[in-house]
């Protein structure tokens, strides 16, 4: 295998790794999955064919220990989905309106402009 190729290979398994742990919740798995994709030269901010990112898919579940990691990690809280949305307009879509307020106050605590850069702003 090339060097491309391997660092595709790298890229698809991070992302499906971090985006069953940011559905889940299970920031172990969150952790492991970007130690090993970071170390193999993997995208932490890599999208699926919706184009969303593991940050969009913890702030659409609530899942806030993984959003903190993801955030932590470098996760781009402005990337923008095919739809045009950001991670903070999943959030503000919660139901739990706890898991909302959580997610949503992280994402403003570490980037005050967050909020300007959705899709609804």
């Amino acid at each position: 295998m090339t060097k491309t190729e391997l660092l595709k290979r790298a890229q698809k398994n991070l992302a499906y790794r971090l985006f069953d742990a940011g559905r889940d919740g299970d920031v172990e798995a969150a952790t492991r999955a970007i130690d090993e994709g970071l170390e193999e030269g993997a995208d932490i901010n890599g999208k699926n064919e919706d184009g969303r990112t593991p940050l969009h898919t913890a702030c659409a579940h609530g899942h806030v220990n993984v959003v903190r990691l993801l955030l932590e990690r470098g996760a781009d809280p402005n990337a923008r989905d095919n739809s045009g949305e950001t991670p903070f307009d999943h959030a503000v879509r919660l139901e739990c309106a706890y898991d909302r307020d959580e997610v949503t106050s992280i994402l403003l605590e570490c980037f005050p402009g967050v909020a300007r850069q959705s899709k609804n702003n």
